[in-house]
């Protein structure tokens, strides 16, 4: 008998396994990734649309898009926290290719692009609602569900539609705000490089084995406590309050109240 255990880190495959293996067919980032093709980011006046014939090639603002409505979706308030996405979130490797764009390059995107995410996002969540992809209601009664199929929402007017629109843009435009005002408590944020992080988890392992040392020794000694200034300090019950006490052949004096229990 022995625990289920996964492949080893360093294990090399001959044929490596496909992203798309780890993509569910109804995953919906596939719908994101159909939905943004579909646009003309030209026309809704998205920047660098077309690329200079000099200069630092840029991201397409195709997929930066993708990444903001992702995002939007799933919560993600600050440009740091997308970042952080790119690198450990498998569908977001998918959706990207496997781009890793900077915190700083999603922050200037959406400030230089603000009014043109906001319009995108509240069409695709509109879309989305039209669609039944998220969103539906269900009423239960005596444990048992039905789904409603008709009424008051189910009948539209340019009014009800007027107002949708308008209250899904002042979401969006709040979730941007938020973004706005995490990215500037987070600019003070430094990331570990690998050395640092190694050095971490060296000063982790070290903590680790000194408290299992300690622990096994005080096992062995069969003792409850142990003074880790002074190893002849006792402590004695007085009055209610712990009162730390050395040996007799120390001549009785009261131990450093630095020493507790």
């Amino acid at each position: 008998m022995a625990y289920i255990r996964g492949e080893s880190r360093d294990q090399i495959s001959l044929l490596p396994e496909s992203l798309e293996d780890y993509v569910a067919a109804n995953a919906v980032v596939r719908f994101i990734d159909r939905f943004v093709e579909s646009l003309d980011l030209g026309e809704l006046d998205f920047t660098r649309t077309q690329l200079a014939p000099t200069g630092r090639p840029p991201y397409a603002p195709d997929c930066l898009l993708r990444l903001f409505i992702y995002g939007y979706l799933h919560q993600h308030r600050s440009s740091r926290q997308l970042a952080r996405q790119t690198r450990c979130n498998i569908e977001l490797m998918w959706l990207l290719e496997k781009l890793t764009p900077e915190f700083k390059t999603i922050a200037d995107f959406r400030k230089d692009n603000g009014a043109a995410i906001g319009r995108v996002v509240s069409q695709f969540r509109q879309l989305c609602r039209e669609l039944g992809l998220y969103g539906e209601q269900r009423v239960a009664i005596d444990g048992s569900f039905f789904k409603a199929s008709n009424g008051p929402d189910q009948v539209l007017s340019q009014k009800q539609l007027d107002k949708e629109q308008a209250r899904i843009e002042k979401q969006v435009e709040k979730y941007l705000e938020e973004m706005d005002q995490n990215d500037a408590l987070e600019q003070d944020e430094v990331e570990l490089t690998a050395e640092e992080l190694e050095a971490k988890i060296r000063q982790m392992e070290d903590r680790l084995r000194k408290n299992r040392e300690q622990q096994e020794s005080l096992a062995e000694s069969g003792e409850q406590y142990r003074c880790l200034t002074d190893a002849d300090a006792r402590m004695l019950s007085k009055g209610g309050l712990g009162d730390w006490l050395q040996r007799a052949d120390r001549g009785g004096r009261q131990a450093s109240p630095d020493c507790g229990p």
